[in-house]
C-alpha cells in the first residue's frame, strides 16, 4: 500500500534500533500510514504499535487504509466546510447596503474612513481588481483628449 511503513520489530531494523521509542518506551512493532490534507500536504500519521515483535497482517494493513481514508475524507468535509463558511460571509458582507460617494465613488467603512470601491471589496472578499476601461468611458476620454 502507499505510504505503508511496516516495521515488525524496531530492534531489529538498521534505521529504527536507535531510535528512542523503540529503545526507551518499547514500541518495537509499528505499522502506519501518512495522512495528507486535500491539497496533498502532510497531515500526520495513523498507526498501531505493539511492545513485541509484531508482523501486523493483512487486516490490520486495511484497518490502517481504512481509518486513513475516513480521517482524510473528514478533513475534506471540515476544510470544505470552512470555504462554505467564508462564502457565506462573503456573500452577507457584499449583499449588505454601503454608502458610496456619489462623486468619487469612495466607500464609507464602519470605522468612518472614506476607501475605494477597489481597496474596500479586498477587504471584505481578498478580490483584487484589475483596472481596465469600458467602451462608454473610452469615448467620453478620448473625446476629452482630442480636445487638448
Amino acid at each position: 500500500s502507499k505510504g505503508l511503513n511496516l516495521i515488525p520489530n524496531a530492534l531489529l531494523d538498521p534505521k529504527w534500533k536507535d531510535n528512542p521509542a523503540a529503545v526507551d518506551l518499547h514500541m518495537l512493532s509499528y505499522v502506519g500510514m501518512p495522512i495528507e490534507r486535500p491539497d496533498g500536504e502532510p497531515f500526520g500519521t495513523v498507526c498501531f504499535i505493539d511492545n513485541k515483535h509484531n508482523s501486523h497482517n493483512e487486516l490490520h494493513i486495511r484497518l490502517i487504509e481504512q481509518i486513513k481514508k475516513m480521517v482524510e475524507l473528514s478533513l475534506r468535509i471540515v476544510i470544505a466546510k470552512e470555504e462554505i463558511d467564508m462564502r457565506d460571509r462573503l456573500l452577507s458582507d457584499l449583499s449588505r447596503i454601503y454608502p458610496i460617494c456619489s462623486y468619487c465613488k469612495k466607500v464609507r467603512e464602519d470605522t468612518g474612513d472614506w476607501v475605494s470601491v477597489e481597496k474596500y471589496v479586498n477587504d471584505i472578499s481578498g478580490a483584487k481588481p484589475s483596472h481596465s476601461i469600458c467602451p462608454g468611458c473610452y469615448k467620453v476620454q478620448l473625446k476629452e483628449l482630442e480636445g487638448y
